[in-house]
């Protein structure tokens, strides 16, 4: 798939009445598979983008950058007084983030977000699916809102309808495009 594909396709899973216009956001890369297309993702939706991690020269990709080593992305955030930081692993299925402040926000609070945030606006078909590694304050914040918990091996198969996540931040979740051509693809 040619790069101008999937930078299409990463944007339309954008919501259209949203903008980052008003933010400033660290995007660090890892020096790996992602270098290229996330930072212009989050610039093409309006960000303002600050990149570390993007220059991969085959042989540095997670060496003291990306998901597995935040602290040049916490550091940097501070730095720039960015309203937050994205750190991708590697091969750019893992994302950590980091707020305004410098503190990690991990895969178990990410995955509460999400959740509560597609309750919220009606999009939440199930349930939430973490792992046997997941806290369990999660599954307690859940069952509050009302949101079935489903506890499943690391990598484990996502079910339909549910938005998964793991502590160490993998995700996986059904995604819509903003492209009517491609809505029935991702259902």
């Amino acid at each position: 798939m040619p790069l101008v594909a999937i930078l299409e396709f990463c944007k339309g899973t954008f919501p259209n009445e949203l903008s980052l216009a008003h933010l400033k956001i660290v995007v660090d890369c890892a020096n790996g598979a992602t270098y290229h297309i996330a930072p212009n993702v989050f610039r093409e939706l309006g960000a303002k983008v600050i990149t570390i991690g993007c220059e991969p020269d085959g042989l540095n990709i997670n060496e003291e950058v990306g998901a597995t080593d935040v602290r040049a992305l916490q550091a940097r955030v501070l730095a720039e007084k960015a309203d937050l930081g994205i750190a991708l692993d590697g091969d750019g299925d893992r994302v950590i983030m980091v707020d305004h402040e410098g503190n990690k926000v991990d895969g178990d609070q990410i995955l509460y977000i999400i959740a509560r945030e597609g309750l919220r606006q009606g999009q939440l078909r199930g349930g939430a699916v973490g792992t046997l590694m997941s806290n369990m304050g999660l599954e307690l914040a859940l069952k509050q809102l009302g949101i079935p918990f489903v506890r499943a091996k690391v990598g484990g198969p996502l079910r339909a309808g549910e938005t998964a996540g793991e502590r160490l931040a993998h995700w996986r979740r059904k995604l819509r495009s903003r492209d009517p051509a491609r809505q029935n693809h991702h259902r």
